[in-house]
């Protein structure tokens, strides 16, 4: 950050025009937030259709006159584009956006993210969340795809305390529910492969209808955010369904 804080020249590099480990054009590559010292930076996406793999990103050199980038494809179950939301009380369904992922953190040796899916729990395909735990080098630890029969779970967000303890947000709904801001997580020494139960922030209150012109498709924001603070405590926030054409935002913590 030196060049930053003398206010003068400040030299950079970009890297562009990128293809991930899908042959396919690297779109919403996702820097992970590091706690604790990696030396390289790292990067990870997903491809938004559909994939087998999620793509590892590595800067070497950061901060040097000569970065590099190299990508490491790490197998994965295949993942195809979520289908949208239905909700209770009309027909907008809400929008799942894509498969790609919105967050990744770094501590101790493992990234961790998570994206949407299509999954068919029995009754069809449904938006699902899928969570991974990767090494650097590109080793698979766990991989939980997380869902319900006949729900919708959408836009997860992950995050981790100083004990490698997870907690991951995200939305859901279904034709009998309104969208909703939901929670789940797992504890460091819990079993490979396992999310603990379902917690709610707030129940969806509406049925919500502010919808793209020229179709029935629901605009929710993928704004979801999860941040630790200082005492292990995990800040989530998200939207929930307030009426047919207000959402409103609320702030969870919660902590192990």
């Amino acid at each position: 950050k030196e060049q930053v804080y003398k206010f003068g020249n400040v030299q950079w590099k970009e890297f562009a025009h990128l293809t991930d480990a899908n042959n396919f054009k690297a779109i919403d590559i996702e820097p992970v937030i590091a706690f604790g010292t990696t030396g390289k930076g790292y990067l990870v996406n997903a491809n938004i259709v559909e994939g087998t793999k999620l793509t590892l990103w590595t800067i070497s050199n950061p901060g040097t006159n000569n970065p590099k980038i190299s990508k490491k494809g790490i197998p994965v179950s295949s993942y195809q584009l979520p289908p949208d939301a239905p909700q209770k009380g009309g027909d907008v369904v809400i929008t799942t956006r894509d498969a790609g992922v919105y967050n990744a953190v770094f501590r101790d040796g493992s990234i961790y993210t998570a994206h949407n899916v299509a999954y068919d729990w029995g009754s069809g395909p449904v938006c699902a969340v899928r969570f991974y735990q990767i090494k650097t080098n590109g080793e698979l630890v766990q991989e939980i795809t997380y869902g319900k029969n006949g729900y919708s779970y959408f836009f997860p967000v992950v995050m981790l305390d100083s004990k490698n303890n997870v907690m991951m947000g995200f939305n859901r709904c279904s034709k009998s529910t309104y969208a909703g801001i939901f929670f789940t997580g797992r504890k460091a020494s819990d079993p490979l492969g396992k999310f603990r139960n379902l917690g709610r922030l707030i129940n969806g209150q509406s049925y919500y209808g502010v919808y793209f012109s020229g179709g029935n498709i629901g605009r929710w924001g993928d704004y979801n955010g999860i941040s630790l603070d200082s005492d292990d405590s995990f800040y989530f926030f998200s939207e929930y369904a307030k009426s047919p054409q207000k959402w409103e935002t609320v702030v969870g913590q919660l902590k192990y």
